[in-house]
């Protein structure tokens, strides 16, 4: 283990739903507030969440950390089971500052009952930044509110563990921008790159003690390619795509 650097692999949640929702056309406004804001997993979702647990499980993660919402609590849980196989590492910290952008306002999911019974063998603990900033009304207008939201969880969690450690983070696709712009310190309101990420893929920061920071992987599906097109995304872009 290199005791120069701290790693983040932060990936968006496996296939849910609401993605496969969208992908068909279907309408969710009609859907009760938890089904709509907050959906599961689908088969093929899980199914990419535990090849990411696969891919990952040499890899020994200090920390596991998700947004509150059930589809990226579920795809931690995943990579939290391979990791038990060769750890005794048992719980997944939720984070609200985590959370999808747009999410409807004050909502922050199901709550740690729910989860616990539906993930059974994950331990979870809720924390939060000093500032604690949550989704609110308007925040997809303006990235500059959900980039200073990620700055807030990434800080918290840096500030948690030393150099030589090894965190993951379970978040969501359009949040998945703004976690990267705040990563990297760029700044939202002087460039327009926006970061491809792909159902359950990852990425991979590496912060070194002499300040200097690498993007060492970018919306990975590696876990996938050998798996059929049913669990391959319709890809937007591989790496990063600029608007």
């Amino acid at each position: 283990m290199s005791n120069d650097c701290f790693e983040i692999y932060v990936a968006r949640h496996g296939q849910s739903y609401g993605n496969l929702r969208r992908r068909q056309g279907i309408d969710s406004s009609v859907l009760a507030i938890p089904e709509r804001e907050d959906p599961a997993l689908t088969d093929a979702g899980k199914q990419q969440a535990h090849l990411l647990g696969e891919l990952l499980k040499n890899i020994k993660f200090d920390a596991i950390y998700s947004s509150p919402l059930l589809r990226a609590a579920g795809t931690a849980y995943e990579v939290l089971l391979s990791q038990q196989e060769k750890s005794d590492i048992d719980t997944i910290y939720l984070l609200d500052e985590l959370i999808e952008v747009n999410v409807l306002e004050g909502y922050l999911g199901r709550g740690l009952d729910f989860l616990k019974e539906q993930f059974p063998k994950a331990n979870f603990v809720h924390e939060q930044s000093p500032e604690h900033p949550v989704p609110r009304k308007g925040e997809g207008d303006d990235m500059r509110v959900s980039v200073h939201r990620a700055k807030c969880a990434i800080d918290f969690i840096r500030s948690k563990y030393t150099y030589g450690k090894k965190v993951f983070i379970a978040t969501h696709g359009t949040y998945l921008t703004s976690f990267m712009y705040a990563a990297l310190g760029i700044s939202p309101e002087t460039s327009r790159f926006r970061f491809g990420c792909e159902n359950s893929s990852f990425n991979r920061i590496m912060y070194y003690t002499d300040g200097k920071i690498l993007l060492e992987a970018a919306n990975d599906i590696s876990h996938l390619r050998l798996w059929g097109d049913d669990l391959i995304p319709q890809a937007r872009s591989l790496f990063i795509q600029n608007e």
